[in-house]
């Protein structure tokens, strides 16, 4: 496996780990909000958030433990996977939000190391 393929899989393995944590985490807060009482807007939305967050997580965690078979569809989801990082990152800073940046800088080299001719090349090999 070259280089950049088994920093992906160690980001994706973080990154999976992080989300998976923080999914549920929203989802309770969500929760909390709908006892207190207060909108529903920002219950749904925090629903909403938490729900797509861990299944985020679920599919990079589930993408860099099948890294090692190969195969381009494996990829090609990590690539989506930085993308949806590198897009959330977008979104929270246009709402003044700085701190996703960490998350932005991951899913580009998440696309970057994905896309590199050694690593396409790796992914494409024959299997048998």
């Amino acid at each position: 496996m070259p280089r950049g393929a088994k920093a992906t899989r160690i980001l994706l393995f973080v990154i999976g780990g992080l989300y998976a944590l923080v999914g549920p985490v929203l989802i309770t807060v969500a929760t909390a909000v709908d006892d207190l009482g207060k909108a529903d807007a920002s219950r749904a939305a925090l629903y909403a958030t938490g729900t797509f967050t861990l299944a985020v997580g679920i599919v990079a965690l589930v993408v860099a433990a099948l890294f090692r078979k190969g195969g381009n569809g494996i990829r090609i989801t990590a690539v989506v996977i930085g993308g949806i990082m590198v897009a959330n990152a977008v979104l929270a800073l246009a709402a003044g939000q700085t701190g996703f940046m960490a998350g932005c800088v991951s899913g580009i080299v998440i696309v970057a190391n994905c896309l590199k001719k050694d690593t396409v090349a790796w992914f494409k090999r024959p299997r048998g």
